[in-house]
């Protein structure tokens, strides 16, 4: 059986430690101590946060007669935290007549939890994301929590990555729009959506640092590392710094209507994909992205609670979300119900294999869906 490891930041050194804590039929507190490791780019969790999340996950534990697993899957390479990885289990008890499964996907922090494991068996432990791990034995023993974070090899430093984040408030955690955000080592610089939002694309894999201004905040420097042929998502705080300013002058240059708008009207002459044009979400101003799609041939929608979720031709769908032409993920508690029709200038929606090749992610299969948005501010 495979000694389960936990990952300890700890000067940027990396240490191994036995993570195997007893669980507590009230709370699982403290149970993943050190099991996190802390991104740069965020404060670290502390261990009754860890404990309280997996205590609110599995709130139907037995411990005399079911186990715990939980972890971390990271990418081997660079350490970075890899989300909506697949991790499976695999296990055949004493009266089952062929294997039983379970998966979960991690979530945005790249964390897992499987709850009620069977005690008294050996289970099979995989992650999957575009690379599959050796499968590792975990022995599953009452009231025990085991911690196994996983590494999987998913990048590639010979190829890009992509870099995309999102800034908030370090009080309010809201999310601070029109923030300048430079990458230092190439000189390019974005400012954050009015959702707090931004994106340079593909970049070359190597060790970065983000510099960010906003007049109502203090300046802040961020280190990074971008991997090869991953998606880097971060989420960057920014402290206050109140200022008094003398009157300015502010002279505003008029964007060109329906710039970032030409593209769609050229896909729309090529005969695939379906489009929502302002005239049909202006009859609709309260309805949320959710309910629009809802009329889409081909395409489900369900509700869980505040989120919603699809299904496209019959089979569940996280799709790929642009926002002005940007890649935008989706808020993970609200889902396709983030935005409302009276956000959005137009939609575009593409289906599996429709999906343009310019809204296709570097190192990923082709998405199940594509949702295009452009707002009234990335319209004209």
């Amino acid at each position: 059986m495979s000694t389960p490891e936990t990952y300890i930041a700890d000067r940027g050194r990396v240490h191994l430690r036995p993570a195997r804590t007893f669980l507590s039929s009230l709370a699982l507190l403290a149970a993943l101590a050190q099991g996190v490791m802390a991104q740069n780019t965020k404060k670290a969790e502390s261990p009754q946060d860890i404990g309280a999340a997996i205590a609110r996950t599995c709130t139907t534990i037995n411990p005399a007669t079911q186990g715990v697993i939980a972890g971390v899957v990271t990418d081997s390479l660079t350490g970075v935290t890899l989300p909506d990885a697949r991790v499976k289990l695999v296990w055949q008890g004493p009266n089952d007549t062929q294997a039983q499964t379970a998966s979960v996907d991690t979530n945005k922090d790249g964390f897992y939890t499987f709850c009620n494991v069977p005690a008294g068996l050996l289970v099979l432990l995989t992650a999957n994301l575009r690379v599959t791990s050796p499968p590792r034995t975990v022995g599953i023993q009452a009231g025990m929590l085991n911690v196994e974070n996983i590494r999987l090899a998913v990048s590639n430093p010979d190829k890009p990555g992509v870099l995309v984040g999102r800034v908030i408030d370090a009080s309010t955690r809201q999310p601070i729009p029109d923030v300048s955000v430079e990458l230092v080592q190439t000189k390019k610089q974005v400012l954050t959506n009015d959702r707090g939002y931004f994106s340079f694309g593909e970049q070359s894999f190597g060790t970065y640092t983000l510099k960010l201004q906003h007049l109502a905040y203090k300046t802040r420097q961020v280190p990074l590392h971008i991997s090869g042929n991953l998606t880097q998502n971060v989420e960057i705080e920014m402290t206050q710094r109140p200022i008094e300013l003398p009157g300015i002058q502010v002279s505003v240059m008029p964007r060109t209507p329906n710039y970032d708008l030409q593209g769609m009207i050229r896909r729309m002459s090529l005969g695939f994909g379906t489009f929502i044009t302002r005239e049909t979400l202006e009859r609709r101003p309260e309805a949320k992205l959710a309910d629009i799609l809802r009329g889409v041939s081909g395409i489900s929608v369900f509700r869980n609670g505040i989120d919603a979720y699809l299904e496209v031709r019959g089979m569940s769908c996280n799709p790929v979300v642009y926002l002005d032409g940007q890649y935008h993920p989706l808020d993970p508690d609200l889902g396709v119900n983030e935005f409302y029709a009276s956000d959005l200038e137009a939609i575009e929606i593409y289906k599996g294999g429709e999906t343009p090749a310019e809204f296709l992610r570097p190192g990923f299969q082709a998405p199940c869906a594509t949702i295009v948005m452009w707002s009234h501010r990335g319209g004209g």
